[in-house]
């Protein structure tokens, strides 16, 4: 990881880069990443 460090985006949305690092730690880790590759596939259908 970034050893605990968040990276920021352009617009600073560090509150929403925590919230997805918490989503993937959770034990639901499978289904989202599941869910994000889902969604990255369609995408470039």
């Amino acid at each position: 990881m970034l050893n605990g460090k968040i990276a920021l985006d352009d617009e600073c949305h560090k509150q929403w880069l925590e919230l997805q690092l918490d989503l993937i730690e959770r034990p639901g880790k499978k289904i989202y990443n599941a869910k994000l590759v889902s969604f990255g596939e369609d995408h470039f259908e």
